[in-house]
Order: C-alpha cells, then structure tokens, then sequence
C-alpha cells in the first residue's frame, strides 16, 4: 500500500465515519541519517484510522521509499521538506528518527523503528499437503486498518515460494478467542502468484474453519487459522506479527 492510498483510506474514513515483545513500539533515537524502517500512522482528530510500515534509504538529495508490497516511491529532500514526485504531499523532518505530515484534518506520523531496511516484523508460516510452505526469513511486513473501536483490517505482507504473498485478516472482535471463520470473521484471504499452477487462481478466500488470536494488543497480532482450500484438502496458518 502506498503512502497516498494510506491517506486516501484515512480521508475516505472520514466520510464514512521475533517472539513477542512488551507491548511498547520500537523506536530509533539518534539516528545518523534516515535509512531505516519506519511505521506510518495516519489519524483524524487524533483517532488513528490507519497504519503501514516503509522502508527509507536516504541517498542525500533524493530518498527511495519501499512499501510492504514492493512498490517504491522516490521522495525529494528540500532543507528540511521531504516532497513526493507526482503529488503535492509534503512532509517536515523533525530529525532523524521523526517525521510528520497535516494536511487539513488528517495527520500523518512517521516514526522509525530500525535503521535496518529490512521487513522484520514478525512471522508467517503456511501448512499444507497441496501447497509449499517456503518463506524467506525476515521479509515479513504489516499494514492495519482502523475502527474508532479497534482493528478493522490486519494485512501481512511476505515473499512466499519466490513470490509475494498476502494475507487479509478482518476479525470481528478485537480480543484474544477462538473465532468461527463463517460466521465470525468478515475477511480471510490469501493472495499470491505462487498458489496459480496449483490452485489456478492467485487469490482466494477462507471461508470456513476456526480462526484463533491468542495475542491481540497495540504492538503485536498472533495466532493460527484452520481452513480448508477451495479444492477441500486442509491449510493452516500460523502468524505474530508487529503492528505499525
């Protein structure tokens, strides 16, 4: 998702009205320049309607912006402005580890969590007879859309058999439990290219089974999903993830 759509989702919203850590957030201090990995958390009157975490690697007068689905954006420094080409959208560096962003009533808060441009997240992990169940290490990635009551979309992102996945959770309640996919959860799906010579199709959704979260808090999002695959034969999902 990119950081204009990230903004569009929370002006919309508008209308419409690693093993697990602590539940504090991760955050840089003194940082020597702005590479790193960030999370970006979009609000409206301080309500938090949107989150998603980007790469920055600075490059002086240029930086490169790689966001959880590969996309790449090129941000242009100006003093202290950061400008993205082919918008308007201006951001105000605070310093190395903070920037921010107002435009009318939405605010949007970068802040740092690593100075490695790397995904590290979390963990996702995928079991079935009919599919592989290869992930590259430390490529794990997440995006959160909001409630004023709490999550309304958790989205992970990861390189699954060569191949990005992703996966859409959307549960009904926002606590810990065993959850009926059926009649509980408004959202499973899975998409990548790696399921077509399999499944001929890239996307698909889970619509029966149990979805469990065990671990649901501000920072981190965990648990397992039992379902079965549109040919009937079984799938299983483990996830914790950081959330931005």
């Amino acid at each position: 998702m990119n950081l204009i759509k990230t903004m569009a989702i929370a002006a919309s919203a508008i209308v419409f009205l690693v093993a697990c850590s602590p539940d504090e957030p991760r955050y840089t201090h003194n940082s020597e320049d702005l590479t790193g990995l960030w999370r970006m958390q979009v609000s409206v009157d301080e309500q938090i309607l949107a989150g998603s975490a980007m790469l920055i690697t600075d490059l002086g007068e240029t930086l490169e912006l790689t966001h959880c689905d590969g996309s790449n954006e090129t941000m242009t420094r100006v003093g202290n402005d950061l400008v993205i080409e082919g918008n308007n959208t201006q951001f105000l560096i605070i310093d190395n580890d903070h920037i921010v962003d107002s435009t009318e009533n939405v605010t949007g808060e970068i802040t740092k969590m690593s100075v490695d441009t790397v995904f590290d997240m979390g963990t996702l992990s995928l079991t079935s007879d009919l599919l592989p169940s290869e992930f590259m290490e430390g490529q794990n990635c997440t995006w959160v859309d909001y409630f004023s009551s709490g999550l309304q979309l958790v989205s992970i992102a990861a390189v699954y058999n060569g191949n990005p996945i992703e996966v859409n959770i959307a549960p009904s309640a926002n606590a810990a439990g065993e959850y009926d996919i059926e009649s509980e959860v408004s959202l499973l799906r899975l998409t990548s290219q790696s399921f077509v010579p399999l499944l001929g199709s890239s996307q698909f959704d889970l619509d029966s089974g149990t979805l469990t979260i065990t671990k649901y808090s501000e920072i981190w999002f965990s648990g397992s999903i039992e379902s079965v695959l549109p040919d009937g034969s079984a799938i299983s999902l483990d996830f914790e993830v950081e959330l931005p």
